[in-house]
Order: structure tokens, then C-alpha cells, then sequence
């Protein structure tokens, strides 16, 4: 059975969100998925999107989606965030950069 993934606002309906089609789902501890909703966001957010266009959908229960305009941009992205989370916050912009030379 396939997952259905959507997006909805705090009381529950869609607003012009809705279902949430292609890219990946990635999951991520819940304290990572809280310092991705952050703000000021994460600096590893910023090298990201110098890097790639993306779309991102983070739920408090440690679940990611993400979708960018290729296949492949996606999967390293969902990569990242997937190990990011063992990457101290601090070292992160730099261990991200590192990634993507």
C-alpha cells in the first residue's frame, strides 16, 4: 500500500496546498525536522538552495518530502538531509559544502 502524502494547514484542510506528487519522502529525526522548520532555517538549507531548485514539505514527525527538477538533484538532496542529522548544526554549512564539490 502507497502512502498518500498532502499538505495541510494547522486545521487540517488543504488551503491550496493538497496532495504532494513525485519527489522523495526522507525521514529524519524529530529534533532535525524542528531545526529544518526553524527559524532563522538551517544554514545547510541556504547551500542547498545556492545549489538546486527545490520544493520541501517537513512534518514533525520526522518526515521529509523533497522534490527538485531532476531525479538525481532530488536524491542527493533527500542524501544530505538524510545524513545531515549526524553532522553537529554547527558544522553542517561546511559539510554540505564539502558534499557538493
Amino acid at each position: 500500500m502507497d502512502p498518500i502524502i498532502s499538505c495541510m494547514d494547522s486545521q487540517g484542510k488543504a488551503s491550496g496546498f493538497g496532495g504532494l506528487k513525485g519527489g522523495t519522502l526522507v525521514e529524519c529525526s524529530p529534533s532535525q525536522a524542528r531545526a529544518l522548520m526553524g527559524r532563522p532555517p538551517p544554514p545547510l538549507l541556504a547551500v542547498l538552495g545556492a545549489k538546486f531548485q527545490f520544493e520541501m514539505a517537513v512534518g514533525v514527525n520526522g518526515r521529509v518530502w523533497v522534490s527538485a527538477d531532476s531525479v538525481a538533484a532530488t536524491a542527493k538532496i533527500a542524501n544530505i538531509l538524510m545524513h545531515a542529522q549526524t553532522v553537529p548544526l554547527s558544522e553542517q554549512e561546511q559539510w554540505v559544502k564539502a558534499r557538493l564539490q
